[in-house]
């Protein structure tokens, strides 16, 4: 999402002077390249951590959704519950529970989890697969909009109230206000 914000040029709108890299490191290590100083500004996903060493802004949210192939015997339900997966072909991203992903958030408060998982780390490869039928998946409801509106997936909400995926620009505690990373996280 802050690529998104990056290219249509919103922060760069609002503070014309900061230049912005982006560090595809950073996405495996947030927390030790803001310790180490290989970057400014993190973004990270999940609950907000009440870490002493960072200042944690928020982003917003992304619904995740379970998706599957339109002729799915889930694909008509209003919503999936953690159960209804367990007998699925589950597609994942990464095998290891992620904090504010469907493993946390959406399967382990349910105490389930499914027979047959399939780790394939491009959500490309991802929305592909359960598009011909080899299982199902969860995902941000933005990562499969072009294919839900052609009707080549469906997207289903988990739960009855949903699960969101929350996003938080983190900086270091000892950054002042009016630093550029403070202003960037702000932005």
């Amino acid at each position: 999402r802050l690529g998104r914000l990056v290219l249509e040029g919103e922060v760069e709108d609002r503070e014309p002077d900061l230049e912005i890299d982006l560090v595809a490191q950073a996405t495996h290590y947030p927390f030790t390249c803001l310790r180490e100083g290989s970057v400014d500004v993190a973004v990270v996903y999940g609950p907000e951590r009440k870490l002493p060493e960072v200042k944690a802004f928020p982003l917003g949210g992304d619904p995740l959704v379970a998706i599957t192939a339109p002729d799915h015997p889930l694909s008509d339900r209003p919503y999936i519950v953690a159960e209804d997966i367990v007998d699925e072909r589950y597609i994942t991203y990464s095998l290891t529970p992620e904090p504010g992903f469907e493993w946390e958030a959406f399967l382990q408060p349910a105490g389930v989890l499914p027979r047959r998982l399939s780790r394939v780390q491009l959500p490309e490869a991802i929305i592909d697969l359960v598009r011909a039928g080899f299982g199902i998946s969860i995902l941000s409801s933005w990562a499969v909009e072009p294919e839900v509106k052609d009707g080549t997936l469906v997207s289903i909400p988990l739960t009855e109230n949903g699960v969101t995926l929350e996003w938080w620009a983190v900086i270091r505690q000892s950054d002042a206000d009016g630093s550029p990373a403070m202003r960037l996280a702000q932005a």
